[in-house]
């Protein structure tokens, strides 16, 4: 994770000196987090394809994994990494891995690969080029049934769901996509997150992307435009759950499969004609012409000029905000 000063422990979420914390360094991290992600995969598959070729066993790596924003305002990854065999007569199809390539081959791969990648991020213009590698909380455990203290589906799905339904809310922000008229809302206190939104804006500021030179180096992995189109994500514009193809069924399969499910059960209806009916009433008569009473008229009167009030009140109050923007 990118570096910075010790936090305080009664307060885990900022940092103990926010004049000291290099907040751009921290939201590029997150911008480059899914770069270094891949360049780690790479290089774990690469120390696999080497062993392989050395014993004559071929073995994939697959994974699957999802990003949790840290209270700290860092994406923090929760991956499920599998190593899978190889079948010669159907490459396409999941087999099981020979005896050899257990949890401890696998863990050393990643481990070498999570320690051995880094890289320096893209200089923008009248910036310096930041170092991009992992922290030191790398925890490599395998995933079983706590009872039973077996690898089962229900607990692959249970580690995955715990991490997919947060956001960045745990940095103490929630907002949606910023704009120049909304920005200063989120930047005006001087908190730790405020900094770090108040980093991706400015990195992200029109006139402050790549030169030529460094843009022909960068290889589209980062365009510092992108980082005010994801300030209100602290810099992070990564899909939040992210797999290999290999890992498990694709979403387009499961689409299809829903797709032609519908069309099936349509046209086993037709042939059995047992099609659902819908009943439609349309019988309209005439009631009345005005209100019937003047009571009746006092109170609508009354309703829609409360109704004109809390108009007129709710559009001074947006204009006053405006100007204080």
């Amino acid at each position: 994770m990118p570096p910075g000063p010790p936090r305080r422990r009664e307060d885990p979420g900022h940092a103990a000196c926010l004049d000291c914390y290099d907040h751009d360094h921290q939201v590029v991290w997150n911008a480059l987090s899914g770069e270094l992600w891949r360049r780690t995969m790479e290089r774990a598959k690469d120390t696999l394809r080497r062993w392989g070729a050395k014993h004559g066993i071929q073995v994939k790596l697959s994974y699957g994994k999802v990003a949790e924003m840290q209270s700290r305002g860092v994406a923090h990854f929760h991956p499920l990494i599998r190593l899978d065999g190889a079948d010669p007569l159907e490459p396409h199809h999941l087999a099981v891995p020979h005896l050899a390539a257990d949890f401890a081959l696998l863990t050393d791969a990643i481990r070498r690969a999570a320690e051995g990648t880094r890289f320096r991020s893209a200089a923008p213009r009248q910036a310096r080029r930041w170092l991009i590698e992992w922290g030191q909380q790398l925890d490599v455990r395998p995933v079983r049934q706590a009872v039973a203290g077996v690898i089962t589906e229900t607990a692959v799905a249970g580690y995955l769901a715990k991490y997919a339904t947060k956001g960045a809310e745990a940095t103490g922000h929630s907002s949606a996509r910023l704009t120049a008229a909304t920005v200063r809302r989120y930047t005006s206190d001087n908190t730790h997150t405020a900094r770090l939104v108040d980093a991706c804006w400015r990195l992200g500021r029109p006139g402050a992307d790549l030169d030529p030179a460094e843009a022909a180096k960068n290889s589209g992995r980062l365009s510092y435009k992108r980082l005010r189109l994801w300030a209100h994500m602290l810099g992070f514009g990564g899909h939040f759950s992210t797999k290999s193809r290999q890992y498990s069924t694709r979403l387009r399969a499961l689409r299809e499969a829903r797709a032609n499910w519908r069309r099936e059960r349509h046209r086993t209806a037709e042939r059995t004609g047992d099609t659902e009916t819908t009943l439609i009433v349309g019988n309209f008569t005439y009631a009345n012409t005005g209100w019937r009473t003047i009571g009746d008229a006092l109170l609508a009167n009354t309703a829609a000029a409360k109704a004109r009030e809390n108009r007129r009140l709710v559009k001074d109050e947006l204009e006053a905000i405006g100007d204080l923007d």
